[in-house]
């Protein structure tokens, strides 16, 4: 395949690539804070005795963690499909530009959608990440119990409400970043293969017109010759 119908095909295919592993791992760390929150949750309300009863609030970073989540298994799913194209070449019809190419201006825009997407959810989520901690509050009956002896309970548990102290949480902090600034980088990569088309379409006739300028430039070489030939004759 010439570089040509595929511009930039390698930058690209190693950018697409990394991108796709990055999200996949930001996408794996969503979904094991969502599993270890829940299990977490269920063993600290088992171990409080009744009649007491506690509930935890978690909704800040639960809502924008899976949303985080979601926008980066779309640019995992996305980014796949972009990988595929390259290392099979689809072409439709009498067209010899295959599909990776034509659907240049589609990736761009999904793309910047998914990280315009995973930014705009990524911002707040570290915001509570680095500043609040989860709302646990106890009852026994309709007493609610001090703050104080929560984080007394908490302690003695070897618990914490902090976010920032949680591990499964800074991994859904961090992962997503990477995957933010590696989509980044295959959104500009992918810009330079626009112009970079726009560019052999500016001078599609370049290569025969030089071919053309041989071939004439032969023919006159030839002429040339055979009338040397007829005056020495």
């Amino acid at each position: 395949m010439s570089s040509s119908s595929v511009p930039l095909r390698v930058p690209r295919l190693i950018s697409l690539s990394l991108t796709w592993a990055f999200a996949v791992m930001a996408s794996g760390a969503g979904l094991n804070s969502l599993i270890k929150s829940d299990q977490s949750q269920d063993s600290l309300k088992s171990k409080v005795p009744p009649p007491a009863v506690v509930t935890i609030d978690i909704s800040d970073v639960r809502t924008t963690g899976i949303i985080a989540t979601v926008a980066c298994l779309l640019t995992a799913i996305l980014t796949s499909a972009f990988v595929f194209f390259l290392l099979f070449p689809i072409k439709f019809g009498s067209t010899s530009t295959p599909l990776s190419t034509r659907t240049l201006r589609l990736q761009w825009i999904s793309l910047a959608f998914c990280a315009l997407f995973l930014f705009s959810v990524q911002v707040p989520f570290t915001h509570y990440f680095a500043t609040r901690a989860a709302v646990v509050r106890a009852f026994v009956g309709n007493v609610e119990l001090p703050h104080s002896v929560i984080q007394t309970v908490e302690a003695q548990l070897g618990a914490t409400s902090i976010y920032r102290e949680i591990d499964y949480l800074r991994l859904t902090a961090v992962f997503p970043w990477i995957a933010f600034a590696s989509l980044l980088v295959t959104i500009g990569i992918t810009v330079a293969a626009i112009f970079s088309t726009r560019g052999i379409r500016t001078h599609p006739d370049s290569a025969s017109s030089m071919v053309e300028k041989d071939s004439a430039y032969s023919g006159k070489e030839n002429d040339v010759a055979e009338q040397e030939m007829k005056e020495k004759v």
